[in-house]
């Protein structure tokens, strides 16, 4: 973050071209790991918040990971227990 704090658009723009082309091993590793860790309920749920309810409402999200699934699931639970393992964040009443 520092190395892009104070910079322009373009300097950002690139800097974001070359991590796509060549990102971190090692993050990457860390992350997959993590996800390889979690159970297919908590799997699902991470990437219905990734892919779909990112940024959303906290109280609109687990109503909509409450009626997403066939089996009924704790939604506060299973979001609480994700960001607790820091794979999603929950701040100013959004999910990350």
């Amino acid at each position: 973050g520092g190395e892009l704090n104070g910079k322009d658009e373009i300097h950002w723009k690139e800097k974001l071209r070359k991590l796509a082309q060549s990102s971190n091993k090692t993050i990457q590793n860390v992350l997959q790991r993590s996800y390889d860790e979690l159970d297919q309920l908590q799997k699902g749920v991470f990437l219905d918040v990734a892919c779909f309810f990112r940024s959303g409402d906290e109280y609109y999200v687990r109503c909509l990971v409450d009626s997403c699934d066939t089996e009924p699931i704790n939604a506060v639970s299973e979001i609480k227990d994700l960001a607790s393992k820091f794979m999603i964040n929950i701040s100013g009443g959004r999910v990350e």
